[in-house]
């Protein structure tokens, strides 16, 4: 405002007083005030927002912290965003590297916030490394872990014993219906694709056990197939990888489904399968875990377990408006049935076309 007021050759008082809409109370004359709003105009002047807040006292209401989106996660961030912005100071988001969380919470935190919304784009277990740190900042702001992982970490009653609110789904009830469902169906040998027996972190120990566990109980053979590059991979790399290791597992150990972690992975997948002669849902049954729009769109549609999102994004809504005494709020996911399941196919009638080479 310094710089306005010496090109206008004005007072900062009368540029500050244009700026926070008094100068007509204040009895600046109107050309001045045109004047000072043109030259704004034209050098595209915002003020600072933290600035305002930190005079008036009036923080924004939300503020959304999260690392790496993927499908319905990406899907909570615009309904979130579409439901808070149209609160008079607006949200606050800020986005950090899954390394960098700690600065990441501090830079949100610092910002005065009144509400946090956490969205957990991983397993809690991550977080053991910066534990102390990250529950000292989210112990300053009412938060809520939106996406939280149930049934897999004893944070839960950490987060609790802090007044945090969790909101997720249980992951391990889901992948209970989709055992069952593939047992039904005559399948015996199963890949879990994006399931790396070669990571060596907690998280993924944790994800694996849980998952081989769940179709073991089923009376199934899961078998986990994945790559180290997986998190960081776009879905067409991870899709066509993991396409390979299926077939490969087809010839080799008579596997006749494939449950993938996600949506996108799944129809990348798909298609990279259908251009190496094998038939879905006749050869091989193919599900996904997020339960996007876009999976009805695909050549065979997908089966797949729906996220409720929609559900879980207005359970914050109501949180962040009731603060209700129930810390853990847990959701389940519901098996959607399209068209990329079908009876285990008999290795007898699995077509020569996949011995094809790449």
């Amino acid at each position: 405002m310094q710089q306005v007021a010496d090109e206008l050759k004005l007072s900062r008082c009368t540029v500050s007083w244009v700026v926070n809409g008094k100068a007509r109370k204040l009895g600046i004359a109107q050309r001045t005030i045109d004047r000072v709003q043109r030259f704004l105009a034209q050098r595209g002047y915002v003020p600072s927002r933290a600035a305002l807040a930190l005079r008036t006292g009036r923080p924004s209401p939300v503020g959304i912290l999260y690392c790496s989106l993927y499908s319905h996660l990406v899907e909570a961030l615009n309904w979130m965003v579409e439901r808070f912005s149209t609160q008079p100071d607006g949200i606050e988001l800020v986005a950090v590297r899954r390394e960098d969380l700690v600065k990441g919470m501090t830079e949100i935190v610092g910002r005065k916030i009144r509400h946090l919304i956490w969205i957990q784009s991983g397993h809690p277990e991550f977080m053991l490394t910066n534990r102390e740190a990250l529950m000292g900042l989210v112990s300053n702001v009412p938060t809520v872990l939106y996406n939280y992982y149930f049934d897999e970490s004893d944070l839960d009653r950490v987060f609790e014993s802090l007044g945090i609110s969790m909101v997720g789904f249980s992951r391990r009830k889901g992948f209970e219906k989709l055992a069952r469902f593939l047992k039904k169906l005559g399948h015996c040998r199963v890949v879990l694709a994006g399931v790396s027996p070669a990571l060596d972190e907690p998280p993924a120990r944790t994800y694996l056990r849980q998952s081989l566990a769940v179709f073991e109980e089923a009376g199934l053979e899961p078998m986990p197939a994945g790559h180290p590059d997986y998190a960081t991979e776009c879905a067409r790399v991870n899709g066509e990888v993991l396409a390979a290791a299926v077939l490969s597992a087809m010839k080799t150990r008579a596997v006749t489904a494939a449950c993938f972690r996600d949506d996108a992975v799944a129809a990348f997948a798909m298609l990279r399968l259908k251009k190496l002669g094998v038939r879905i849902p006749e050869d091989l049954t193919v599900t996904g875990f997020d339960g996007l729009e876009i999976g009805e769109t695909l050549c065979v549609p997908l089966t797949t377990m729906r996220v409720p999102t929609t559900s879980m994004v207005e359970r914050v809504e109501q949180i962040l408006t009731t603060r209700p005494h129930q810390m853990c709020h847990v959701f389940e996911a519901e098996l959607v049935l399209r068209e990329s399941h079908a009876m285990a196919a008999r290795p007898e009638n699995i077509p020569a076309a996949h011995s094809r080479s790449n």
